[in-house]
């Protein structure tokens, strides 16, 4: 009952042979169940005959001697799985990694298929941080969500992925940016704003990007993705004039030197200043070699965040979209990565302008062509 309303029979028999403390009882034959009418079997998978019956033999338990069965449960799995491979060595079964498990669980259960990893994780999450008094263990279970998400972020059940992040937020209790533990609640509460966008939960993303902007162990580029995923999440739900004011305060932080007054002059001035820096590029096809062309997470994260403010000054037609978009230029022309995807938007924008303000359709063309000629921008944008 502790494992759910059905499982596969594989996995009581890698219980039953497993070295834990697990009760004689937890384990009995399951034969006798099915004569008894409790389960019933079919094929590889054993269920309860009704979901009564499990429900009545589960709430009859103690509660502490049911969450002791489901840490003991949890423990003797993970010493099977990969959970605890970077600690024990342990060889791992073969297949083992495949077995999977449904429960029908609550809302914010995770999704019905799991990993072995992850009914272990389950488990251990079922006991509760309340009952694991022991911090080294907190951590050693928290590492065990993070684990389990990112497993279940890249096969795309996010919400499942979002369970694990909150739970593991959950086992570092009210000092998740300790010294000993602000790396691993970076990755959660990265992995747990991640999966609440991808779930379309955009509170949830401020909430736990804001997590790791404002706390005080968490350095400024350390932020940077949580600052991605926040400003994402504030430009797809509409707040553009947010998005707008917070990517700009993070953009100069970060030495972008974008205007304060995006008056017709300025704007004049800045694409001038541009225009000459980017001159020296434009034959950059003979001098490139030494060129990095690959972005550096640190420098994709900037060009996410670039993306996301040009984006909200697009659609709510703010002056600022020229100015993201010269900074952004020079910046890629510097940096050396002005063939990267990630700022090619900003190559387009800046070609646009240079036909829309100046009526140079030649140099807005040339502009384009030279410095993103692979790019979907601007194809669509000049042909």
């Amino acid at each position: 009952s502790c494992i759910g309303f059905k499982s596969e029979t594989s996995l009581f028999r890698l219980l039953r042979d497993s070295d834990s403390s697990l009760p004689s009882w937890g384990l009995c034959d399951l034969e006798i169940l099915v004569d008894k009418g409790f389960v019933e079997i079919s094929g590889p998978v054993v269920s309860f005959s009704h979901d009564l019956i499990q429900q009545h033999v589960y709430e009859k338990m103690p509660l502490d001697e049911r969450q002791q069965l489901h840490l003991n449960i949890g423990t003797a799995l993970a010493a099977k799985s990969t959970l605890e491979s970077t600690l024990s060595h342990q060889p791992i079964i073969d297949g083992m990694e495949k077995l999977y498990i449904c429960d029908r669980g609550e809302d914010d259960s995770p999704a019905a298929t799991l990993s072995l990893s992850g009914i272990a994780t389950s488990q251990i999450n079922k006991a509760g941080p309340e009952f694991i008094s022991d911090r080294t263990q907190r951590i050693r279970f928290a590492g065990w969500n993070l684990h389990a998400s990112n497993e279940s972020a890249a096969n795309s059940t996010f919400r499942a992925a979002l369970y694990y992040c909150k739970n593991g937020i959950l086992f570092l209790r009210d000092d998740p940016w300790h010294d000993e533990t602000y790396p691993l609640g970076i990755e959660l509460h990265e992995g747990a704003a991640f999966n609440s966008f991808a779930v379309g939960n955009m509170t949830d993303v401020a909430e736990c990007a804001n997590a790791i902007i404002d706390s005080d162990n968490v350095d400024f580029e350390q932020s940077l993705p949580a600052h991605c995923m926040l400003l994402r999440s504030l430009e797809s739900t509409g707040y553009y004039a947010d998005t707008i004011t917070r990517g700009l305060a993070v953009l100069r932080r970060l030495n972008f030197d974008i205007p304060n007054t995006p008056s017709h002059v300025i704007i004049i001035q800045t694409m001038d200043q541009t225009s000459s820096i980017a001159t020296h590029y434009v034959n950059f096809n003979a001098n490139s070699s030494g060129l990095s062309q690959v972005a550096s997470s640190k420098q994709k994260n900037i060009l996410k965040i670039i993306d996301s403010v040009a984006v909200a000054c697009f659609l709510s037609a703010s002056p600022y979209l020229s100015l993201v978009a010269c900074a952004t230029v020079v910046y890629s022309l510097q940096q050396g990565i002005f063939h990267c995807e990630e700022s090619a938007s900003a190559f387009a924008i800046f070609g646009y302008f240079k036909v829309l303000l100046e009526g140079d359709l030649i140099a807005g063309r040339k502009c384009c062509a030279t410095l993103c000629p692979h790019s979907c921008f601007y194809h669509r944008l000049w042909w």
